[in-house]
Parts: C-alpha cells; sequence; structure tokens
C-alpha cells in the first residue's frame, strides 16, 4: 500500500492553488526549499511529475492536475470526519440505544426525548423493546446505553436510579363488568383474570397483593409486548395493572379505572452500564437526572374517561 505524507500533499495544493512554491512558502512562514523538497519527495513516490517548474512559476502537470483533485476531495472529507469526530467526542453528535419496558406513550419518556432532541438534534434515539432476560446483557455489553423498566436490577456491577413513579391504574375492556366503576378495589378485583408482562413490576405487585390478603391470583404473565397485552385486554381476555398515566392514545376498546389503594404505585427505572463511555449518552442521561428532579409522584387520573 502506496504512504503519502498528508503535509507534503497540503504543500503541493497550497502551491498549486498559487502558482508558486515560494507564495506558499511565505504563506507557510517557512523557505521555499522547505515546500519544493517535500512536493520534489511527493513526485518521487507517486513516481510521476506534479508540476512542471518554469522559472520562479510552477503549472500543473495533467497526472498532478488528477492527483491534486483527488487528494483535495480525500482532505475535504477527512476534515469533515474530523469534525464530527469532535462533535462526537462532546456528545453533540452520535447514536444513543434506549431500551423500552415502559411505553413511549409516557409522559416522563416523551418529555425527555422531546427536550433530549430539541437540543441535541444530531444525535440519533434508537428505541427497543426490551423482555427481562435480555436486560443485563444488554446493557453490560453497551449493547444498550440505558433500559427504563418498572422493575430494579441486582446486579451489582450495573447502575440505577429510580426516575420517576405512577399511580397504579387498571386497564380493562369496556364491556368488562368492572366498567361501570369509576374506582376499583382489590376486593373487586379478587376473582379477576389479570395479563402482566413476564417478570414486571406489574406482575409483582399483583401477587404481592393477592398474597398479602391471603388470596391466590388469577394471573398470566407473558412473554408479549405492551401492544398485544392490550389486545388481549381490549377483546376482554384479562385486566392490567399498570403505572401508565398517559392513555390518550390506546384504542377506544380499553377503559382506565385508579385503584383504591394509596400506596399502589409504580415505580420505574433507569438502568445503564458505569463503564459506558458514550458522551451522547452522558447528556442524555445528565437529562434524565435533572428531569426526575422535577417529576410530580401523584399525577392526577381523569376518572370518568374511556380510552
Amino acid at each position: 500500500m502506496l504512504s503519502l505524507d498528508f503535509i507534503s500533499i497540503n504543500y503541493a495544493l497550497l502551491s498549486a492553488r498559487y502558482g508558486s512554491f515560494n507564495k506558499a512558502a511565505q504563506l507557510l512562514g517557512i523557505k521555499q526549499s522547505a515546500v519544493s523538497r517535500r512536493v520534489k519527495a511527493l513526485e518521487e513516490r507517486l513516481g510521476v511529475d506534479l508540476f512542471e517548474r518554469r522559472g520562479n512559476h510552477i503549472y500543473q502537470t495533467s497526472a498532478g492536475s488528477s492527483f491534486l483533485q483527488e487528494a483535495e476531495k480525500i482532505i475535504d472529507r477527512l476534515e469533515v470526519a474530523a469534525q464530527y469526530a469532535r462533535q462526537a467526542g462532546k456528545g453533540l453528535h452520535g447514536e444513543i440505544k434506549v431500551g423500552l419496558e415502559v411505553s413511549l406513550n409516557d409522559n416522563f419518556i416523551q418529555d425527555l426525548i422531546l427536550t433530549f432532541k430539541a437540543n441535541n438534534p444530531l444525535v440519533s434515539l434508537r428505541f427497543v423493546d426490551i423482555f427481562e432476560n435480555d436486560c443485563q446483557r444488554l446493557v453490560y455489553n453497551n449493547d444498550i446505553d440505558i433500559i427504563f423498566r418498572s422493575l430494579p436490577t441486582q446486579a451489582p456491577e450495573l447502575k440505577q436510579k429510580k426516575f420517576w413513579r405512577k399511580k397504579v391504574l387498571i386497564f380493562l375492556s369496556k364491556h368488562h363488568a368492572l366498567s361501570r366503576k369509576k374506582r376499583i378495589s382489590w376486593e373487586d378485583l379478587k376473582s379477576a383474570q389479570f395479563l402482566a408482562r413476564k417478570n414486571t413490576a406489574s406482575e409483582q405487585m399483583v401477587v404481592e397483593n393477592f398474597v398479602h390478603r391471603g388470596w391466590c391470583p388469577n394471573l398470566e404473565a407473558l412473554n408479549l409486548n405492551r401492544d398485544d397485552l392490550f389486545e388481549l385486554v381490549g377483546i376482554d381476555q384479562g385486566v392490567m395493572v399498570t403505572g401508565l398515566t398517559n392513555t390518550l392514545r390506546f384504542k377506544s376498546s380499553l377503559i382506565a379505572r385508579p385503584l383504591l389503594d394509596e400506596n399502589s404505585t409504580v415505580d420505574f427505572y433507569g438502568i445503564w452500564s458505569g463503564k459506558n463511555i458514550n458522551p451522547a449518552f452522558e447528556r442524555f442521561l445528565s437529562l434524565a437526572f435533572a428531569k426526575s428532579m422535577l417529576v410530580d409522584v401523584s399525577p392526577h387520573v381523569d376518572t370518568s374517561s374511556t380510552y
């Protein structure tokens, strides 16, 4: 592979621009002999003459014109690449991979995304639906920068923070026997068929509350995404316990009702690797920390709406 000296190429480009080694040397603040020696060495390495010398003036040869045109394009691209690298190093460019157990409908997530993109338009955000058995491996291997989910991690090598909290809602079909009630209690749900994503806070909450009351829950924990679970709820195959409050986008067959239990809330966590060196992610994480300071942990819930 031919090894070229970019300093010599820059000297040749500057000399070609002004038609003189002497003028190029003056602009560079060096001796003319230093410029001409560099250019001559470049010609010898290429095996062609780049310039025809006539006294104090130089003229590009056909080979020289072709080479210098392509060289200038490459150097321009390298300058763009260097600028991109500098911006990426500051977190102004790049990609952030976000794993979601929660919904993009969530107010905290939506606000975080909109604010971040408004201030970092050149950073790409890529979202991945995550299941429990993927979480730790994806974060630890830096395949995902951060995961937002409703249960904390037990992995000591990962970092986490509780970013926001939601009051619990019960989602059910508008045809469900409990759909006429404005608020629903655990007693009302004693014989209900529950649906939940496997290994989530929703599953854990149902089990804990039923066991606390000495009941046995009729619970089906599934490895399905949120949309598919809501489809099942919409056709009256069960009810769901969740901390979602931004429900306006859900299909009209669903109803959301608050739970008559002041202690029933769902905490949402961000989980990431302390070894993550993605500068763009550092900016994203800092914004998430700032947003978490502004979270209303007891959001108002409209109990009269059908969603």
